[in-house]
């Protein structure tokens, strides 16, 4: 998920877990009632109904994903872990 919106592309997933925090329904992408087959059927269609806003849905994909995730997370999560060894010596 977080791969494809930092490839400017809407995204289909499940209402569950952290989905709901990143995925703006309708904005981003399309969000399935639940894991199921029907649910996730019904989500699909939707996107199907508005292919056409596609390129415009994947572009505020895109933003939406950059506020939420560092633009270098690993550096982030290094720093991190440096900090809490150096914490506990």
């Amino acid at each position: 998920m977080v791969e494809a919106m930092l490839c400017a592309r809407p995204v289909v997933a499940t209402n569950v877990a952290g989905h709901p925090e990143v995925i703006k329904d309708g904005v981003v992408g399309f969000l399935a009632d639940g894991p199921t087959v029907a649910s996730v059927a019904k989500a699909l269609e939707r996107f199907w109904e508005r292919r056409s806003e596609a390129e415009q849905m994947g572009k505020a994909a895109a933003e939406r994903i950059r506020q939420l995730v560092p633009r270098d997370p690993t550096q982030v999560f290094s720093g991190k872990i440096r900090k809490l060894v150096e914490t506990h010596r």
